[in-house]
């Protein structure tokens, strides 16, 4: 089970026989709140400023099933949006399309963060902790349990409830399925991001460190 949300009632599940035990959640890197010239990065991608973009990754190794999805759905995508798909190294997928910018691997995640109004991305709880503290409107589509131990459908299933992120599954994710899904998270985005504004993760690294200097005493 990946650590993740404030007193969640899975957390507090796990925990309850221990005493002291708090759910803090996965600490935030401050650097993902600094502000950035989103139209500089957008011209440097080669992208339309007149169109929202949306953020695909697939995890650290990516994810060939999220790929084969948007690949095949993204002369339509691209209509409406600018694309920027993370696709895991040695799965890379050439573009046909001007608008749709992919790439094996990015170390500075926080540059796609800043310039993405949308994003469909696995469910490990690092990424969604980020998102959500980004205000960023997210389609999770969890690592099965069957590939995995199961905490990315716990994720997700989690901030769904929360209303803070769409979920679909991964046996659900037709390419007609994920597309309609992306159009119907921009329909619901400004109801998305109001969620997200009444939580705040950004302080997870500081409440852990008060703990720890507490425990310390």
């Amino acid at each position: 089970m990946s650590p993740f949300v404030d007193g969640s009632d899975i957390i507090r599940g796990y925990f309850k026989k221990i005493k002291g035990a708090v759910a803090v959640g996965t600490p935030i890197r401050p650097e993902l709140f600094e502000k950035r010239d989103k139209s500089l990065i957008i011209k440097q991608f080669g992208l339309d400023e007149n169109k929202k973009t949306l953020l695909v990754t697939g995890g650290s190794q990516g994810s060939v099933a999220i790929n084969q999805a948007i690949e095949k759905i993204a002369y339509m995508l691209v209509n409406r949006y600018n694309i920027v798909h993370v696709c895991g190294k040695g799965k890379l997928i050439k573009s046909k399309f001007k608008n749709y910018h992919t790439m094996e691997y990015c170390s500075e995640m926080e540059k796609l963060y800043s310039i993405a109004d949308l994003a469909v991305s696995r469910a490990g709880a690092n990424t969604l902790f980020e998102l959500i503290s980004l205000k960023i409107p997210t389609l999770a589509i969890p690592l099965p349990k069957g590939n995995s131990r199961g905490d990315q459908v716990e994720n997700a299933l989690y901030f769904k409830d929360k209303g803070l992120i769409d979920l679909l599954f991964e046996e659900n994710a037709s390419p007609l399925a994920l597309y309609e899904k992306i159009i119907e998270l921009d329909a619901n985005s400004e109801r998305i991001k109001r969620n997200c504004m009444e939580v705040d993760y950004s302080k997870n690294a500081e409440k852990i460190a008060e703990i720890l200097k507490n425990y310390r005493r």
